[in-house]
C-alpha cells in the first residue's frame, strides 16, 4: 500500500511539531498534546512544502528480534458495499431471492471502519485508541489515531527499542492494526504481545519501511485478557534510531454472542464453530447471507437450546429459514481457517403475512392469478393447504418461488389422488411449477405446501392460472 499525499502532508506536520516543541515523554515515547497549540502556528508552512519521496512498504526479515521470526502475509481483502436494510418491507418474491430484495453480498471484513490513511492531527497527538466493534451494527466512523515517537533510548526486550501499549478484551477475536511511518531511520515492526517488553508474541508480526511505510494487518487474539500492541525497531549497530509512527486499531469480537438483524462481523483466523443468539422480531423468514470469504462456511439454525432445527447449508446457497416472532434461535456457523482475519455476514428477518389452512378440510380458497405467500416454520411438520375450483375443463399451471435452507415440496390433489405432474420439489432459492399435461376436469383441487425433509424450512409464493 503506497503512502497517500494527505498522509505525507500530515506526517510532515507531525515532524515539524516534534522538532520545534520537543513534546516527547522520554519514558513512554508518546507525543503529548499539551503545548501543541503553541507550536501549531510554526507548522502551517508544512502544508505547502514538497512531500518526501514515496517509499514502497516491504517485508523483510533482517534487523528484527529472534523471538519474533514469523511474518504475517500481506494479502489484502476485497471490500464490497453492504446495502442498507429495508426493515419492514415485504419483498416481491421473484426468481432469485437476492434479486427480489435488492440485496448484495455483505462486504468483507477488510478493516472496514478504519480510515484509508491515518488522519494524524498534530494538535491532538495521543496514544493509540483501540476501538471495539459494536455487536449487531459493526461499522465505525474513522478511528482515533495515535502519534508516537521512539528512539534508541526506549529500550524493550530482545535488543529492540520502541513503544508498547496495553489493551484489554473480553473475548477472543481479531485486532486490525493500521500503522504508518514518517522519516524514520530503521525498519519498523509491529504486532501483538502478551507482555509489555514485547518478548512474547501472540501472533506473527509485520515489518515495514521506517520512512513512508503504511500497512493494515490483522492479528489473532486467542481469548479474553490483557495484551500489548508493539511498534519497534532493532537497536543493533551504531546508527541512531529516531522514529515517528501514526497508528490506529479496532477489535472484532470472535466469540459467541447475541446479535441483531443487519451486518455482523466475526474476528476469526482459526477454524472454529460459533453460536449466535438471535430473537426474531417478525414472523416470516430469516435469511443468512455471507460475504465472498464465507462461501465454504456452513450454517445451521438451532432452537433456544441449541438443538438443530435444520441441516447445515453452505453460505454460498444463502440459507433461508421460517421463523416466528418472539422466538429465540441460534445461528450456528462452522468456519474454516481464514488468513484474512475474519468474515462478515448479514441477517434479514422479513415479515410474511400468511393466510393458509392447516389441514385439507380448512384449505383456504385461492383465486386465479392471485399470488399467495407463506412460510414453513423451522422445526415444524405443519403443512399449508389451499384450494381452487374449475368450472370446466382447463389447462392449469401453478408457479412456485421458494427460499429455504434445503427444499420445499408442492403437491396438487383432486379427491385423494395427485394430479398434473404430481408434485414438484424446489431447492433453496429457486422457482418451480406444476402443470396439466391435459386439461383438468371440472371440480375442486387442493394445493399442499410442505417441507421436503425433516430439516427444511423457509418461505414460498405461488400462483395458479
Amino acid at each position: 500500500m503506497k503512502e497517500s499525499k494527505g498522509m505525507k502532508k500530515r506526517m510532515s506536520k507531525i515532524l515539524s511539531i516534534l522538532l520545534v516543541s520537543a513534546l516527547v515523554v522520554s519514558t513512554g515515547g508518546v507525543v503529548q498534546a499539551a503545548d501543541a497549540e503553541d507550536a501549531a502556528a510554526q507548522v502551517q508552512a508544512a502544508d505547502g512544502e514538497a512531500a518526501p519521496e514515496e517509499a514502497q512498504a516491504e517485508e523483510v526479515k533482517e534487523d528484527v528480534p529472534a523471538a519474533v521470526e514469523e511474518k504475517v502475509g500481506t494479502e489484502e481483502v476485497k471490500k464490497e458495499e453492504v446495502p442498507e436494510e429495508k426493515a419492514d418491507e415485504e419483498p416481491e418474491m421473484d426468481m432469485d431471492i437476492l434479486a427480489a430484495d435488492g440485496a448484495e453480498e455483505p462486504e468483507t471484513i477488510d478493516a472496514f471502519g478504519l480510515s484509508k490513511d491515518l488522519d494524524v492531527q498534530a494538535t491532538v497527538a495521543r496514544p493509540i485508541a483501540v476501538k471495539m466493534a459494536v455487536t449487531g451494527d459493526e461499522k465505525l466512523s474513522e478511528s482515533d489515531v495515535g502519534v508516537i515517537r521512539y528512539t534508541q533510548d526506549d529500550v524493550k526486550g530482545n535488543g529492540i527499542c520502541g513503544y508498547s501499549q496495553r489493551f484489554d478484551v473480553t473475548a477472543k477475536g481479531t485486532l486490525y492494526f493500521h500503522v504508518a511511518t514518517s522519516q524514520g531511520t530503521r525498519l519498523v515492526s509491529f504486532g501483538v504481545y502478551s507482555d509489555e517488553a514485547l518478548t512474547q508474541p501472540v501472533d506473527s508480526y509485520k515489518t515495514i519501511s521506517g520512512d513512508g511505510g503504511d500497512s493494515i494487518e490483522c492479528f489473532k487474539i486467542p481469548g479474553a485478557g490483557t495484551y500489548y500492541m508493539g511498534i519497534y525497531s532493532n537497536v543493533s549497530g551504531t546508527t541512531e534510531v529516531s522514529q515517528i509512527v501514526g497508528a490506529e486499531a479496532i477489535f472484532y469480537n470472535g466469540g459467541d454472542r447475541t446479535i441483531n438483524a443487519g451486518n455482523n462481523a466475526v474476528g476469526q483466523k482459526d477454524a472454529q464453530t460459533n453460536y449466535f443468539k438471535f430473537k426474531a422480531t417478525k414472523t416470516g423468514y430469516l435469511r443468512v447471507a455471507g460475504d465472498t470469504a464465507t462461501s465454504s462456511y456452513r450454517v445451521a439454525l438451532c432452537n433456544s437450546s441449541k438443538k438443530a432445527l435444520s441441516g447445515e447449508t453452505y453460505f454460498s446457497k444463502t440459507p433461508t429459514y421460517g421463523v416466528t416472532k418472539g422466538k429465540t434461535y441460534y445461528i450456528k456457523i462452522n468456519s474454516n481457517a481464514n488468513s484474512k482475519g475474519g468474515y462478515k455476514f448479514k441477517l434479514d428477518n422479513v415479515k410474511i403475512s400468511e393466510k393458509s389452512g392447516k389441514s385439507r378440510a380448512k384449505a383456504v380458497n385461492v383465486k386465479k392469478g392471485k399470488t399467495i405467500k407463506g412460510t414453513i416454520q423451522a422445526g415444524s411438520g405443519q403443512a399449508d393447504w389451499y384450494k381452487f375450483k374449475l368450472t370446466g375443463k382447463k389447462n392449469v399451471t401453478i408457479n412456485v418461488t421458494t427460499g429455504s435452507n434445503d427444499a420445499l415440496k408442492i403437491i396438487v390433489y383432486k379427491g385423494g389422488k395427485k394430479v398434473g405432474n404430481g408434485s414438484t420439489t424446489v431447492y433453496n432459492n429457486a422457482t418451480g411449477k406444476l402443470y396439466s399435461s391435459a386439461k383438468w376436469s371440472k371440480g375442486t383441487y387442493y394445493i399442499k405446501v410442505l417441507r421436503a425433509n425433516g430439516k427444511s424450512s423457509g418461505y414460498y409464493s405461488l400462483k395458479w392460472k
